[in-house]
């Protein structure tokens, strides 16, 4: 397996996931028939925690181990190309604006 370090395509890939990620909160949450604003906090909360916890900046442990999960996205369909970035990710610095976004969506 060959892995291909490249910020500015993992970059588009990780901010490609959060949007898939909130836009599935979202449509679940909606079933609940909550108010707009508390929808959207909510949705942005949940994608932000989850978020936080495939990032590995939230603190976990297994086995008095730290638990520190390290996302790559495969660059085909068959996978023997991973496209990492160094440190790893922050996608959940992008929680906050990709919900407003998503949420936008519907006005635009």
């Amino acid at each position: 397996m060959e892995i291909i370090r490249n910020k500015t395509e993992f970059d588009k890939r990780q901010l490609g996931l959060i949007q898939e990620i909130i836009r599935a909160i979202k449509s679940d949450l909606q079933d609940a028939e909550l108010p707009d604003d508390v929808l959207a906090d909510l949705t942005g909360d949940i994608a932000f925690s989850v978020a936080a916890i495939i990032d590995g900046s939230r603190k976990m442990r297994i086995d008095g181990k730290p638990l520190v999960p390290v996302l790559t996205f495969a660059d085909d369909n068959k996978r023997t190309k991973l496209i990492a970035a160094p440190g790893g990710s922050w996608m959940h610095e992008y929680a906050a604006s990709v919900t407003d976004e998503v949420f936008d969506e519907e006005t635009a």
